[in-house]
């Protein structure tokens, strides 16, 4: 795992306590693939920044570029949906180096799955050190970051990092996009949030790490 340095001097944070650290990714995506795919370029980095060659990789969001990046890193891919994990139990061996989860689900979910029980799921899975990356994706509904954040805190998961992936072209200094504003946005999104979270290690638990 790619663990991000201290945020300080002058390191982009996103706000809290403390600041989580700031990252932004030119993930481009294709101009003929629907708005809700997931590019190559940021199924392959989500991939080699957070998990080891060899590690295995639950993969709820499920699209072909996710098991593509996997299998090119030597990753072992664990497809999932949501449902497997909102009923899943404690497990004596958590042994997920990465799990990966899109809010909201594609295809949706009744409105009684609510990340915070999907998330609760996650928390069994992961090993210690381990990651839970959440793409937040608009075009599939609403979402609020500051659920699933808050979420992933009472659940014992850390914040880590915010990656903002910039999936519109870059033509000299212009950002270029065949995407529509979505109502009530004025503008058209040229990014999708990515939150980066860890489930502590002991030994880290016993530092007081934050």
């Amino acid at each position: 795992m790619t663990t991000p340095h201290s945020p300080s001097g002058d390191f982009d944070v996103t706000a809290g306590d403390p600041p989580v650290p700031l990252a932004t990714w030119r993930t481009p995506r294709d101009p003929a693939a629907p708005p809700h795919h997931v590019p190559e370029a940021l199924a392959a980095r989500l991939c080699a920044a957070y998990s080891h060659p060899g590690d295995p990789i639950i993969d709820m969001i499920g699209e072909p570029s996710v098991a593509a990046a996997a299998a090119a890193y030597g990753r072992h891919h664990l497809p999932a949906t949501v449902h497997d994990l909102i009923h899943l139990l404690p497990v004596e061996q958590p042994i997920a180096a990465l799990v990966l989860l899109r809010w909201p689900p594609i295809p949706p979910v009744p409105d009684r799955v609510t990340v915070e029980h999907v998330i609760a799921g996650v928390r069994w899975l992961l090993r210690p050190g381990g990651c839970l990356a959440v793409l937040a994706d608009l075009t599939a509904g609403p979402v609020n970051l500051g659920t699933i954040v808050g979420a992933a805190a009472r659940h014992g998961l850390r914040y880590l990092q915010h990656v903002v992936a910039i999936d519109a072209d870059i033509v000299g200094d212009r950002l270029t996009t065949d995407s529509v504003p979505v109502p009530p946005a004025r503008h058209a999104r040229v990014h999708r949030d990515v939150l980066v979270f860890t489930r502590p290690r002991p030994d880290d638990v016993d530092r007081g790490a934050p």
